[in-house]
């Protein structure tokens, strides 16, 4: 079975879990809040940062064949730090968003 990773647990996180989970597909959250919106509609979730503990991910994504960013909480002052996690996810895990 296909498992995607998610980054973000709020309303586009629930959103892409709930078209996944539609195409027979496994979701992982990851979230650098304890209780995210989405939480229990998941089949795994990982609370961390993902800017500030990359190496967790880099681990997670070995057990993923997907991971979508969906970070629609930053501020508009943040739009680098979505840029950044998105480069990082493709460059350094070798994912083709």
């Amino acid at each position: 079975m296909t498992t995607i990773g998610i980054i973000g647990g709020k309303l586009h996180g629930f959103e892409v879990t709930y078209l996944a989970h539609k195409a027979g597909m496994n979701v992982v959250l990851v979230d650098r809040r304890e209780k995210p919106l989405i939480r229990k509609v998941v089949d795994a979730f990982h609370c961390f940062d993902v800017v500030r503990e990359p190496e967790k991910l880099i681990q997670l994504s070995e057990n993923v064949d997907a991971i979508i960013p969906v970070n629609e909480n930053l501020p508009n002052n943040k739009t680098t730090d979505a840029c950044t996690l998105t480069y990082m996810i493709n460059r350094f895990l070798h994912i083709n968003l």
